[in-house]
């Protein structure tokens, strides 16, 4: 059985993971050697996914279920005041 290998990401380009597909057996050496590669190549997407500058998309409507400390970037009157970014404190979203 072939596994793929990781393949190094331009700076910008991001990580993301997407899983192989499992061996179709019943064989315990080929699911190890599957789950080995699994877990290099989804710490490769968390070491080359680090990069120097955060892009957050436009969020349109306010999270459901915000937890304290997180960062989001509305669309002006979506946070009740200006396009921007905004973190949230427990009870509210404060301007950063």
């Amino acid at each position: 059985m072939v596994m793929p290998k990781s393949t190094a990401l331009a700076p910008g380009e991001g990580a993301t993971y997407q899983p192989s597909p499992p061996p179709q057996t019943d064989d315990a050496h080929a699911r190890t050697q599957w789950i080995s590669t699994e877990l290099s190549r989804i710490a490769d997407a968390i070491n080359q996914g680090r990069q120097p500058q955060l892009r957050l998309d436009v969020a349109t409507v306010l999270p459901s279920r915000p937890i304290p400390g997180l960062v989001c970037y509305f669309a002006g009157g979506v946070a009740g005041a200006p396009q921007g970014t905004y973190e949230f404190n427990g009870s509210s979203w404060a301007k950063l």
